[in-house]
């Protein structure tokens, strides 16, 4: 199940629900909801905005911003319909689902949180900015809980994020140094590495993977499902990541390719 995954549409036909990052937006068509009739339950599922404002008011205080607001109901509206399509199919071996809002709530406020937690400013809106990313976080944490919450035995939940924020640097701490809303915000172009966390069945806890890279994840989490690793991928398993009874148990595998194996239900002819 892929929810909201980035350049995917139109959708593919393969996984067991999918929905294009496009559909959340102002601009989805008739690819970009798979099976096409799951579109209306979607639908359905879009938060209302006086419920979205409500929400944002008890957690951050009245006043919010419309890009806060904006992302806190996108995140709302892709966390619905993850519990939605998970409780229609309680097998499903896998998904992804991407939660863009974290970013948006951190362009605006990082500099914010920044200056607080490493700095100790304490002017009032500075600690109103590190209290939104705080609580932010503290949101997204809570409904990672609850999805943990709905599976046991051999699970593995992994938390990626391309890139890293930081504040103002450079000739944009001089731009800050004019502008009270830019000394508030968060920049992601030039910015520190992404964070890649691992939690589960196998994994090493306290494990440092130093030099880990975004291409690496794909054949991480083939290796932590059990699966052979396709040699045509560019990245390869953080071994690292595992404990070495996880490592004994589950050797490394590989094939050439999976590009060439005969999808579940499909036919050959002669």
């Amino acid at each position: 199940m892929v929810p909201g995954w980035p350049a995917s549409s139109p959708v593919s036909s393969e996984p067991v629900f999918a929905f294009s990052d496009r559909y959340f937006g102002d601009r989805a068509g008739a690819g970009d909801a798979w099976p096409s009739q799951l579109a209306d339950l979607a639908r359905g599922l879009r938060p209302e905005p006086p419920a979205v404002r409500a929400l944002l008011t008890s957690r951050f205080g009245p006043g919010s911003p419309p890009p806060l607001v904006a992302a806190f109901a996108e995140d709302l509206w892709r966390e619905s319909l993850t519990e939605a399509l998970l409780d229609r199919n309680p097998e499903l071996g896998s998904f992804s689902l991407v939660l863009p809002g974290l970013r948006q709530v951190s362009r605006r406020y990082f500099g914010g949180f920044s200056n607080v937690q490493f700095h100790a400013v304490q002017a009032p809106d500075f600690v109103e900015a590190s209290e939104r990313v705080s609580d932010y976080y503290m949101r997204l944490d809570a409904f990672l809980a609850e999805l943990w919450q709905r599976h046991t035995g051999t699970d593995i939940l992994a938390l990626v994020s391309a890139s890293g924020i930081e504040s103002s640097t450079g000739w944009r701490r001089v731009i800050g140094e004019m502008s009270r809303e830019a000394s508030l915000e968060g920049f992601d172009s030039d910015a520190p590495d992404g964070v890649l966390m691992l939690y589960g069945d196998g994994v090493q806890p306290g494990a440092l993977l130093t030099g880990a890279r975004l291409v690496d994840v794909v054949p991480t989490l083939m290796y932590a499902l059990h699966l052979p690793v396709a040699r045509d991928l560019d990245g390869e398993v953080l071994t690292p990541a595992f404990d070495k009874a996880f490592l004994t148990r589950y050797p490394l595998t590989f094939l050439n390719t999976y590009e060439t194996l005969p999808r579940a239900g499909a036919t050959t002819t002669r």
